[in-house]
């Protein structure tokens, strides 16, 4: 029955709806043989389908099937991260199209904004560009990304703004709502967790070294053992990267 619906036509004069019908019978498809739901599990015919519903970026689900291809190039099986990049920012020009409401306000992917930053901060698929990794970071974390909010706070001390990076930091580090529940609730996804911990890890170092904010070295070992709590993996990275002197 799926496959009929992508049959329907989407072309200019077609019945509206079409566009969005045919996108998600697409990203089902994908989802049912990532998975093995009713089909046989093929990762070949999942990737089919998943470019198949991020081909034209015309709706929500194209431009989430977009997303999806940007985290799919990133992982460890399916490495590439010039893909990653090219599916991100097709995810969020796509999606800097839409109006929202009367008021024709646009949507802010900041999941796919967050990436993009992190990927030119670092030079990772394209050219390092500090201006372009601040400018997405910014955005995303005015979108309410907390991954991108750490590693904006990141960012500004790589970059020796050092207040900046304090206050990023802290406003993460003592965000209430984190601080009693880092590890659940609504907003506790891996991501989330990574830029809670890059958070309390900067201001940690912050505190440590007296940059930024006045020193204090308890504190700063309180939020240490925070950051490796919330996410060990991150944090042993960030102490690899003091190690090296990269920060």
């Amino acid at each position: 029955m799926m496959e009929g619906l992508l049959s329907l036509d989407r072309g200019v004069g077609s019945p509206k709806g079409n566009a969005e019908i045919v996108d998600a019978a697409a990203f089902n498809l994908y989802l049912a043989y990532l998975q093995g739901w009713g089909v046989k599990q093929s990762d070949e015919k999942a990737l089919k389908y998943l470019l198949k519903s991020a081909r034209f970026g015309q709706t929500r689900v194209s431009v989430l099937a977009q997303t999806t291809l940007g985290y799919f190039y990133a992982s460890p099986d399916h490495f590439d991260l010039a893909e990653a990049f090219h599916w991100h920012s097709e995810a969020c020009h796509n999606g800097s199209i839409e109006s929202q409401g009367k008021s024709m306000r646009k949507p802010c992917h900041s999941s796919s904004l967050a990436v993009i930053g992190v990927l030119y901060m670092f030079g990772m698929g394209v050219r390092k560009d500090w201006c372009s990794a601040l400018s997405c970071l910014r955005e995303a974390s005015k979108c309410g990304s907390i991954f991108a909010k750490g590693l904006l706070s990141l960012l500004y001390f790589i970059r020796q703004l050092y207040t900046n990076a304090s206050r990023t930091a802290y406003s993460l580090a003592f965000n209430q709502d984190l601080k009693n529940e880092p590890n659940s609730g609504p907003d506790a996804s891996t991501f989330a967790k990574r830029g809670l911990a890059v958070a309390c890890f900067v201001y940690a170092t912050c505190l440590d070294r007296g940059v930024g904010v006045e020193k204090d070295e308890q504190l700063a070992k309180s939020l240490y053992s925070r950051s490796i709590h919330t996410d060990p993996i991150t944090a042993s990275k960030l102490q690899n990267m003091l190690i090296r002197e990269e920060f």
